[in-house]
């Protein structure tokens, strides 16, 4: 049976799992295993624990995915290629085969879109297709077994049907059915888990996987622990977006509809989703809700806001309405004009919030932001040049490889030249690489005397007159161009002479 922890609190959700991890098994030396959706949360968690534990040792903390996967893999006889159906591998595989398809009954649509298309235009909608077989395996895996068994006939069955043809290797809905299969205690050893399996916060769940999870809860102990802000049951509501939506096309008096809190109904919806999807399995539940009022702190805006999604209402906007302190600070909302800027403006309001609660320490805090990629060298550069007394102890999380390794950043920038027109603002960019300037015998030092250079000579883009002209632009040597009125630059093998 699946057991669920409920509360609104993450620390308390932390606390529970300590209290079970701390428990003893008849296996004392075995791993356990706590499924997290992100790195950073499994290394704050791995500190929690570690805090109420005195330690945090042989614990994993896995993705979903990840887990996922080395099930499958248990459950087969022989190795399994990781790749075989991801979206890059996918692509490949659907350039071969869409130049034949295209030309049978029932492709009529795609024969119009490539005519005439040259290769980048026929890897693009690879790509496409290949995308949408990649969600369709996740959570439409009853197409996908439809399309297998002939039951459909239109271009994305048959092509699909001619895509499981060439590829030997099994996909994940074929995994999946082969693990209900043969799942048994030996299979749940080979995969390296124990007596039971831990679900940590875990906001977005697809089907398939929580079919996963509820197979293994016959052979062992699932364990999971929810953040769920609302104590009240929140399925039924909607907002008012989707209220509006629904009066218009029916009648209105027919309609039984609930808001409850507008925000968690605007905002809640994914996780709305998941507990609904859970609800089906008939779990055991566990609750452990604190109301943000009853404990002995200010009573700030944030915490009212939180008390009334606890409770499933909206506050009301009449006299009697609780008055919030004109200096509170608890929920801020800044608009920035660029990504550096927020960086920027974070720092400074954690430099404030250390000052104004000195029980705040930096490891008690955890930022959450999209596009890590775009986001990561610039809090590098804010947090990491502070002064020293200025400065906020912070490491980053969930970036990929090719994002920490500027080698790699670096090679791709050298190939995307190749289908670029040269513009000086790029090669700038290579020039910084460190790679370059030991191959080339330059140091970062003499990048300014080469941008001089390049704003005297006014380059802006291209390698020479022919280059330019092949681009339909006038061709001319440096004399015409330089500080001639309109002139757009030279080109950069004319600056180099």
């Amino acid at each position: 049976m699946i057991k669920i922890y409920r509360s609104n609190r993450l620390e308390q959700l932390a606390n529970l799992l300590s209290a079970q991890l701390s428990e003893s098994k008849e296996r004392s030396l075995q791993a356990e295993t706590v499924i997290v959706q992100s790195n950073g949360m499994s290394r704050w968690l791995s500190m929690w624990i570690a805090e109420r534990l005195g330690i945090s040792a042989n614990v994993k903390f896995p993705l979903p995915a990840s887990l996922i996967w080395k099930l499958f893999q248990a459950s087969q006889s022989a190795s399994l290629e990781n790749r075989a159906w991801d979206t890059a591998h996918m692509s490949w595989r659907l350039m071969q085969l869409l130049p034949e398809k295209i030309q049978q009954p029932g492709f009529e649509a795609l024969r119009e879109y490539l005519q005439d298309a040259d290769d980048l235009l026929l890897y693009q909608l690879a790509w496409r297709i290949a995308d949408l077989y990649d969600q369709y395996l996740v959570y439409r895996p009853d197409w996908i077994m439809a399309w297998e068994a002939g039951e459909e006939s239109f271009w994305q069955a048959e092509l699909w049907r001619a895509l499981v043809e060439l590829e030997q290797n099994p996909h994940r809905v074929q995994l999946q059915q082969h693990f209900f299969e043969h799942l048994n205690e030996e299979l749940i050893q080979r995969a390296g888990l124990g007596k039971r399996l831990f679900l940590f916060s875990i906001s977005a769940v697809p089907p398939v996987y929580l079919q996963v999870f509820e197979a293994l809860s016959e052979k062992m102990e699932v364990h999971l622990f929810l953040l769920d802000p609302c104590e009240q049951f929140w399925g039924d509501i909607i907002d008012r977006k989707t209220e509006t939506r629904l009066l218009n096309r029916s009648d209105g008096e027919r309609l039984y509809l609930e808001r409850g809190n507008t925000l968690l109904a605007s905002w809640g919806k994914q996780g709305r989703d998941t507990f609904d999807q859970l609800l089906a399995f008939d779990p055991m539940q566990l609750e452990g809700y604190q109301s943000p009022l009853e404990e002995d702190v200010p009573a700030t805006l944030l915490r009212h806001l939180q008390q009334d999604i606890l409770e499933l209402q909206d506050r009301p906007l009449e006299e009697g309405a609780e008055v919030i302190d004109e200096e509170d600070l608890s929920l801020q909302i800044h608009s920035c004009h660029s990504p550096l800027r927020e960086v920027e403006v974070l720092h400074d309001q954690l430099l404030r919030l250390f000052e104004h609660d000195p029980t705040l320490q930096p490891r008690d805090v955890m930022v959450m932001g999209p596009l890590m990629a775009q986001y990561g060298p610039l809090i590098e550069a804010v947090f990491a040049s502070a002064p020293y007394e200025r400065r906020i102890p912070f490491s980053l999380a969930d970036r990929s490889y090719a994002d920490e390794n500027r080698l790699l950043d670096d090679f791709f920038l050298l190939l995307d030249l190749v289908n670029s027109r040269y513009e000086v603002s790029l090669l700038l960019s290579l020039l910084e690489s460190e790679a370059l300037q030991k191959r080339f015998g330059f140091s970062v030092d003499q990048l300014p005397q080469i941008q001089q250079w390049l704003e005297e000579t006014q380059v802006r883009w291209g390698i020479d007159g022919a280059d330019r002209g092949a681009m339909g632009s006038a061709r001319g040597g440096a004399a015409q161009l330089v500080g001639g009125a309109g002139a757009d630059g030279v080109g950069l093998r004319s600056a180099w002479r």
